[in-house]
């Protein structure tokens, strides 16, 4: 299982650092998940969230399929390790940024909005 986990991990460290490169160029390594965040009128935390919520919902409809349009569930499996990962370097990155400017409090968890009383907004399209 470890030399499993080791080849998995060491193949999406290249895939990332690929698509890093494709995604954010020479700014911030969450630079797309912040421009989301602020379209979203989300935090970047909140928004590498929605990501993970998408993986896990189509790793629900993929996983057991033996045929699927486009990407198989090891692909939806591996993006959700990914952005995991990325949401782990995100508060890992901010806790260590508030350590070095004298605030030693463990930062708080990521809070998403409340969103039990209100329906999805009217532009929302259906299948």
């Amino acid at each position: 299982m470890l030399a499993h986990i080791e080849r998995l991990y060491t193949k999406l460290l290249g895939t990332t650092g690929k698509k890093n490169t494709d995604y954010t160029g020479d700014a911030s390594a969450f630079f797309n998940f912040e421009v989301t965040g602020m379209v979203a009128g989300v935090t970047t935390e909140q928004a590498i969230l929605v990501q993970i919520a998408n993986k896990v919902a189509r790793a629900g409809k993929v996983t057991g399929k033996k045929e699927v349009n486009y990407e198989s569930a090891f692909d939806t499996l591996e993006d959700l390790i990914v952005y995991a990962t990325l949401l782990h370097a995100l508060l890992a990155s901010k806790e260590s940024s508030s350590h070095e400017h004298g605030d030693h409090q463990m930062t708080h968890p990521v809070q998403l909005p409340d969103t039990s009383q209100s329906s999805p907004p009217s532009h929302v399209f259906r299948y």
